[in-house]
């Protein structure tokens, strides 16, 4: 079908799940993908895209959908085409998710999945999210930036000015409708969080 709910709607039909695929690549704006109902999130980021063209960044496309009460989940992905090229790195193994499941079956997988228990990541890690009296807490592997991004003009960036860091706070200011995290490590590469969503 030419109709992307269409298709969304049969896949949750037979018990799939739906991560909408490289919106950059595909030039998809907040509107299209605000029309459509029932995926489980968006890929965020996509390797094969930012290897091969410079378009595997979705991030703005998910703060668009936040700032706009659409809750969904970003997914790093390999999209492997296994492309060989000696201007570019090989597009498999360059970015995952990281799952928090009870156990390794399909049930306790897709249930962590459907629950946002997890991050992504193309190579920092994300060892703990605490969130209490107001403050959210993160520890990271040794990273050059961590970010806490919101909606609007909150949030705020922690940038290693002499050595790497690996852990940053941040206060809440009472009006986030979200926040989320992202590490980025010396190299460029980048861990996210999924958001937080604050309800006071």
């Amino acid at each position: 079908s030419d109709d992307p709910q269409m298709a969304i709607d049969e896949a949750l039909k037979e018990g799939a799940e739906v991560v909408v695929g490289h919106p950059y690549w595909s030039s998809l704006t907040v509107n299209d993908l605000i029309r459509c109902k029932g995926y489980l999130g968006i890929e965020i980021f996509n390797s094969t895209c930012h290897l091969a063209i410079s378009k595997g960044y979705s991030v703005t496309h998910w703060d668009d959908l936040l700032v706009r009460g659409r809750f969904t989940y970003g997914f790093a992905v390999d999209d492997a085409h296994w492309h060989f090229n000696p201007h570019r790195p090989v597009d498999a193994c360059y970015s995952w998710i990281m799952v928090k499941a009870a156990s390794l079956t399909l049930g306790s997988l897709m249930n962590a999945l459907r629950n946002g228990l997890f991050y992504s990541s193309s190579g920092p890690e994300i060892f703990d999210v605490d969130f209490q009296d107001g403050i959210i807490h993160v520890k990271s592997s040794p990273a050059k930036v961590i970010s806490f991004i919101a909606n609007n003009a909150l949030g705020e960036r922690f940038t290693a000015l002499d050595r790497p860091i690996c852990e940053a706070d941040y206060k809440m200011r009472g009006v986030e409708r979200y926040v989320r995290i992202e590490v980025e490590d010396e190299i460029g590469r980048t861990a996210w969080t999924n958001p937080i969503v604050y309800k006071p």
